[in-house]
């Protein structure tokens, strides 16, 4: 995915519009995709005006993603300053050019208290309340209680909307990929001066080929059936020795849930 944000080149958040932070990402090195396989996996759009545009439109700005009826977990730097009125979600569009899909407008928005505007400082995660329900399966997040899904070598599995080269325009098309899990020394090495923290950690290839990229923010990181993280930010897309850094979900599951509340078991994926 790609935005409009030319940003530092070490703070790009992954997002498809400007932000604070820089740029954002789609998915480089996967393959096309359906929502009928991602039911739960939304294109978060923004109303806005580019410098091309005589008037506003609905663009994809993000990823997000179905956790409960009515609540989607997506980037907080996808929202800064953000109104709900100028929100929207689309359930069930593999092409954002297409009409085809369910789309339901944002009633509010929660973002990490401690998010300050930059990606590198961590506590990049927000929940959208949105003013319908959709219908389920929903994506279950990872607790405390699941700090196995971020053993090094994890496979995991990312999907968006996003650009597949760095600073290449949106595909447009839904995309997937798996991506490898990193240990917190791997992801200090490939980000020495910006190492990650505050509940962030790294997922990608050493040699590189495979990554989200700008468009793919907000959007998930999935092991074992569960939202492990939240794309963030990264260095040039797919590159070698860059890998994407991610929100660690289970770090703030806390208070995601009190946003999120309570969602039958037998609602979410894998139930049954």
């Amino acid at each position: 995915m790609a935005d409009a944000c030319s940003g530092r080149r070490s703070g790009h958040g992954r997002d498809g519009l400007t932000t604070t932070t820089g740029t954002a990402q789609a998915i480089v090195g996967g393959n096309p995709a359906s929502t009928k396989d991602y039911p739960w996996l939304l294109s978060f759009e923004q109303i806005i005006k580019t410098s091309i545009d005589t008037v506003a439109s609905w663009r994809h700005g993000c990823g997000a993603t179905l956790v409960g009826p009515n609540k989607a977990v997506t980037a907080a730097h996808c929202v800064p300053g953000l109104a709900p009125d100028q929100a929207r979600v689309v359930q069930g569009r593999d092409k954002t050019s297409s009409r085809e899909g369910k789309t339901v407008k944002v009633d509010s928005i929660w973002s990490h208290p401690k998010f300050d505007g930059l990606t590198q400082h961590g506590y990049d995660v927000a929940v959208l309340t949105l003013r319908e329900s959709l219908p389920g399966p929903y994506l279950p997040i990872a607790s405390a209680e699941d700090r196995d899904l971020y053993t090094e070598g994890q496979h995991a599995t990312v999907a968006g909307w996003g650009a597949v080269r760095h600073e290449g325009r949106g595909s447009g098309e839904l995309r997937a990929a798996q991506v490898s899990v990193y240990s917190e020394e791997m992801c200090s090495n490939d980000y020495p001066d910006d190492k990650p923290r505050n509940g962030q950690f790294c997922a990608g290839f050493p040699e590189g080929g495979v990554d989200t990229c700008q468009g793919d923010s907000g959007g998930p990181l999935i092991v074992d059936g569960k939202l492990a993280g939240v794309v963030s930010w990264g260095h040039d897309c797919a590159a070698a020795g860059t890998a994407g850094i991610y929100a660690d979900v289970s770090r703030y599951s806390p208070l995601l849930r009190q946003q999120i509340g309570d969602v039958p078991a037998e609602e979410t994926v894998g139930a049954g």
